[in-house]
Order: structure tokens, then C-alpha cells, then sequence
């Protein structure tokens, strides 16, 4: 299990919004491996991953969509992070957006 994995409470994408204006947040884009469907990326705040408020993990198709999302949310900077493998990714329900004509779509 990853640090990032072991995280007590998720972020939230209103979490992310709130860490835009602050240039110590620690943001990073996490491939998940293995995933079904092909490769899907997860962002993590100070080691807590995204989720949407029902409770899903947020994914995303590729990193244009991700990056899409994340200068949505105002955030300018991000670092890569290491692979997630944890199998509750993979048994959790997710919400994944990618790009339709360079607009988020899930």
C-alpha cells in the first residue's frame, strides 16, 4: 500500500480548488496500474486522493484530461507522482473524465 493510499479522509475536488492559491500544496498525477480499460491517471492532495462528492475516486482518461481538470480547478502546478496499485482502486467506483472536442466528459 502506497502513502498515498493510507490517507485517513479523501480530498475533494473543492479541497483542490483551495489548494490552487496555495504554492506549498503538494498536487501530483498518479498513474494507476493496473487498470482496466486501459491507462487511467488519479491526482492526490498532500497524499489524499481526489474524490467527487458522492464518494468516488476521481480518474482520468489521460494526462491532457487531467491537466484539463486541473487548470479548471486554478492549479497551475503539479509534480508526477508513483504508480498506484492499491486493489482498492481497483475494486472502488470511480469517476472517470476525458476529453469530447476539448471539453471534460465522464
Amino acid at each position: 500500500m502506497t502513502s498515498v493510499t493510507k490517507a485517513a479522509s479523501p480530498a475533494t475536488w473543492l479541497d483542490l480548488v483551495r489548494a490552487a492559491q496555495d504554492e506549498r500544496a503538494c498536487i501530483k498525477l498518479h498513474p494507476l496500474v493496473p487498470c482496466g480499460g486501459g491507462p487511467r491517471l488519479a491526482i492526490s492532495l498532500a497524499s489524499r486522493v481526489i474524490h467527487s462528492n458522492d464518494g468516488r475516486i476521481t480518474v482520468f482518461t489521460d494526462q491532457a484530461a487531467a491537466a484539463r481538470f486541473l487548470a479548471l480547478a486554478g492549479v497551475r502546478r503539479w509534480q508526477a507522482g508513483e504508480s498506484l496499485a492499491d486493489t482498492r482502486l481497483a475494486i472502488a467506483q470511480v469517476q472517470c473524465l476525458g476529453l469530447r472536442s476539448g471539453r471534460l466528459h465522464g
